[in-house]
């Protein structure tokens, strides 16, 4: 499974990406989906975009499945003091979040990531386009602020890895985890 980590400064990011997803945005409005950030949705919003962000981590990580992750442990995982509530971008079905993606703060001071993008599985007709137009509210966000990203993603994650591969990303060299069935011994 193949990792890549890399920078990308959203001042390097042309109209064709942004009219991308600004399209990805009005095919995600009219199949009936509405985006908001966090910090527009209502505190009770909280525990189901925590819920959602452990799904979509799960989701990604097939070949080396978490454990199940509890409430408390999802909202601080997710939801916890690095996230930036503005630039953390929901798709909602009526009034239930299917699909995020988020900035927030790097491990070093000043130094921002982008987070996890998905949706739930349910909601796979217009995963593409919900994830599309979800990192293009996050980097939208990151380009006014003048923030560089830093991303990590892995080929399992096949959607992030598509939209982010057409971006002009520093990307560093890549790195694989290699991964065997396990062996019964007796």
């Amino acid at each position: 499974m193949g990792t890549r980590l890399g920078t990308l400064d959203p001042n390097h990011l042309v109209a064709a990406n942004r009219a991308a997803w600004r399209a990805a945005e009005d095919r995600t409005a009219a199949a009936g989906y509405r985006v908001a950030a966090m910090s527009d949705l209502g505190a009770g919003m909280e525990a189901m975009v925590a819920a959602l962000h452990a799904g979509i981590y799960r989701a990604g990580h097939g070949w080396n499945r978490p454990v199940p992750i509890a409430d408390e442990l999802a909202r601080t995982l997710f939801l916890g003091d690095d996230v930036l509530p503005d630039a953390l971008f929901v798709a909602l079905a009526e009034d239930t979040p299917v699909a995020a993606a988020s900035l927030r703060h790097g491990k070093a001071a000043g130094t921002f990531d982008l987070g996890w993008i998905g949706a739930e599985p349910a909601h796979a007709n217009p995963t593409e386009d919900l994830c599309a137009a979800l990192l293009g509210r996050c980097l939208d966000a990151a380009r006014r602020r003048a923030w560089p990203l830093r991303i990590e993603v892995d080929e399992a994650n096949a959607i992030p890895w598509r939209l982010l591969d057409v971006l002009p990303i520093a990307w560093e060299p890549d790195w694989m985890t290699w991964h065997r069935p396990s062996v019964v011994r007796r």
